[in-house]
């Protein structure tokens, strides 16, 4: 499955959340761009994630040399 393909409930909470802000009359650019920056943002949190699992494998490992 492609990357860029979304399975039916991620369509459906993508439309949900963009419902509520659409609803209040924001036009459709600002909503589009409120999600791309919500999506790079949830990347980085994701990259930072397993950089720290990373480091936390590693020094578990430390440990259980030294021990």
């Amino acid at each position: 499955m492609d990357k860029n393909q979304c399975n039916a409930e991620e369509i459906i909470l993508q439309l949900r959340e963009v419902d509520v802000p659409l609803g209040q009359g924001q036009i459709i650019h600002q909503v589009c761009k409120g999600l791309k920056e919500l999506e790079a943002e949830n990347l980085r949190l994701k990259r930072a994630m397993m950089d720290l699992t990373v480091d936390n494998l590693v020094l578990e490992d430390t440990v259980k040399a030294k021990g």
